[in-house]
């Protein structure tokens, strides 16, 4: 842990330098503090399933899908870039779209980039689950096939494993 804490330190001397350690640094704490037994799992958006379908997790007790928490680190290294050297009288600040903002074309206001939709519409087709306990394919009451999706791991038949 350690050392992902080095790796968000160095914020300090690379101002407005987005790396990879700082997201894994990132990733790695974030799993710790959502749980421990997770920091095995390759992504955020693993350990997100993870807790879902093995622990039974609620959405807000979750961690942020993996673009949803690139889009906050983005935000987190411009402000810390931009608090750091504030005492400074002349700053150089970069443009906030690179670091996790969109301007709204019609009022030219910054607003936070959340997260890419792909992403979504793959984790909305997750959390349709069913529960039948054999084979889903001869059960017309069976929700994913209802909802014209195959069953998934959170499913509690095995037909999606």
């Amino acid at each position: 842990m350690l050392s992902s804490l080095t790796a968000i330190h160095s914020v300090e001397n690379n101002r407005f330098c987005e790396t990879e350690e700082i997201h894994l640094a990132v990733k790695k704490i974030i799993i710790a503090a959502y749980d421990k037994t997770a920091m095995s799992l390759p992504n955020i958006n693993a350990v997100r399933k993870f807790l879902f379908t093995k622990k039974n997790r609620r959405i807000e007790n979750k961690p942020p899908t993996q673009s949803a928490l690139k889009q906050h680190t983005r935000r987190a290294i411009l402000q810390s870039s931009i608090w750091y050297p504030c005492l400074n009288t002349q700053m150089n600040v970069q443009s906030p779209a690179s670091f996790g903002w969109q301007s709204d074309p019609e009022t030219d206001v910054w607003m936070p980039h959340w997260a890419d939709q792909t992403f979504l519409v793959k984790a909305l087709k997750e959390l349709t689950r069913c529960s039948c306990k054999k084979d889903c394919s001869s059960n017309r009451k069976c929700s994913c096939s209802t909802d014209r999706l195959k069953c998934s791991a959170s499913c509690r038949c095995s037909c999606g494993i």
